[in-house]
């Protein structure tokens, strides 16, 4: 790297704090936000320090706020990332994926990788750090996963069976919607065959509805293990489809079936989406640094 295009472990952390905070970035926020990713106390001095120095670099654009009677009629200086800061990052969905699976008193997981990426990037280059962010990002999950479940086995066992027996219900409601409508409403179906037709291919949709449904609850069930939660009942339901399908394939001969298995998969997507969806609702509405 050349003196221009060095970051150092600081300016790393900065750029990611930004990131996080989009356009809320000013000042205040950019060191409550480090402060609790990190743990760890930074003055306003070194922010803005930075701040600077990663301006000057090309990595950072600022502008300023309308005045606020709060801060005494002055205006706040917002940041904003640029295109040449958002290559120096790690990449965010690993990032976000980690978040998913971290508790609370497991928030410093996510400050931990971030500052290891910063110090590797600065040692190493950006390229070998997201190769090793990407690395590790597998590792934390298996690891959280993992732990996540031994600390409550029952719990958990009791929530995906829970579950399993929610999602029977929930795809029995489109069919029975169906039966009723169609018995009510037997002469308009009949004449117009082909609406009713379009109608059936709809139901899939609405099995994926209900399965992100069960997602959610399930997710809402196991308060702070909900991916573990949710992902447990898509790998079981995921080991089911592929041995029934095995099973058919077997018995009649007839290796078609085997097209059907991007349906039967879909559902425990559909059930992981839920909870992962339920899991960031959760997440954003825990505390967040404020934007006094």
């Amino acid at each position: 790297m050349s003196g221009r295009d060095y970051l150092g472990e600081f300016e790393h952390i900065v750029v990611l704090a930004l990131l996080r905070l989009e356009d809320r970035a000013y000042g205040v926020t950019v060191r409550q936000q480090i402060e609790y990713r990190t743990k760890r106390e930074v003055s306003i001095g070194a922010v803005y320090a930075t701040l600077d120095r990663l301006e000057r670099k090309g990595y950072v654009t600022s502008h300023r706020g309308e005045p606020t009677p709060e801060r005494g009629g002055r205006s706040k200086r917002f940041f904003r990332i640029t295109a040449m800061g958002v290559a120096v990052s790690p990449p965010r969905f690993p990032t976000w994926l980690v978040s998913l699976f971290t508790l609370p008193e497991e928030e410093s997981i996510v400050g931990d990788l971030f500052e290891e990426f910063s110090q590797l990037a600065s040692k190493s280059g950006i390229a070998l750090a997201r190769r090793w962010y990407w690395r590790q990002t597998g590792k934390t999950i298996a690891h959280l996963a993992g732990t996540g479940f031994r600390v409550a086995p029952w719990s958990i066992t009791a929530i995906v069976l829970g579950g399993f027996l929610l999602l029977r219900l929930a795809h029995g409601v489109p069919d029975k919607l169906l039966m009723l409508v169609t018995d009510r409403y037997l002469v308009y179906w009949s004449n117009h065959f082909q609406a009713y037709l379009w109608v059936l291919k709809g139901m899939w949709i609405e099995y994926l509805v209900g399965s992100a449904v069960v997602g959610c609850v399930v997710a809402l069930a196991a308060k702070g293990r909900e991916m573990v939660a949710t992902m447990t009942l898509g790998v079981v339901l995921c080991a089911m489809a592929v041995v029934a399908t095995v099973w058919v394939v077997t018995t009649t001969g007839d290796a078609s079936y085997l097209w059907n298995m991007p349906w039967h998969l879909s559902d425990p997507f559909a059930i992981v989406m839920g909870g992962a969806f339920a899991r960031a609702r959760r997440s954003g509405a825990r505390h967040r640094p404020s934007g006094a």
